[in-house]
């Protein structure tokens, strides 16, 4: 197994422990059983954290201002804390949003070390598929 792919399981597992920590200390915060967490939620909030405005978070997503807004919205009703401190002008953290950015960041670079996580043998499956002009994608064997 390569060394990235063993960081990448790493990051992971620490994000995601980190997470189930957080909400399992949080009790109430969390939704409630039968929701999740959305990945275009905490990947909205991420970006507004980081460019300071809705504006620029909905250029980077592709979104419009307000979609953002609403996503952050979401995402703070369903932890039930105020992640943003919002004026007609500027947008700022607050105390919870700064911890939680944190957190977020973590979260997505989870979600994402999951989505290219690949069972060894479905990659040999892979290779030799396509070797063979077999295209399409791979699905572990149930």
């Amino acid at each position: 197994m390569a060394p990235s792919s063993d960081r990448r399981r790493g990051v992971a597992a620490s994000a995601l422990s980190q997470i189930s920590n957080r909400t399992a200390q949080a009790g109430s915060a969390v939704r409630s059983p039968g929701q999740t967490l959305s990945v275009r939620e905490v990947h909205a909030f991420v970006m507004v954290a980081e460019t300071g405005s809705f504006r620029a978070a909905g250029e980077r997503l592709f979104l419009d201002a307000s979609t953002v807004s609403k996503l952050v919205k979401r995402l703070e009703r369903s932890l039930d804390v105020v992640l943003l401190r919002r004026t007609t002008r500027h947008v700022e953290l607050t105390a919870a949003g700064s911890e939680a950015v944190a957190l977020a960041q973590h979260f997505l670079a989870a979600h994402q070390a999951l989505r290219e996580l690949r069972l060894p043998e479905a990659s040999e499956a892979g290779r030799a598929g396509s070797a063979a002009g077999v295209g399409g994608p791979v699905r572990a064997a149930s």
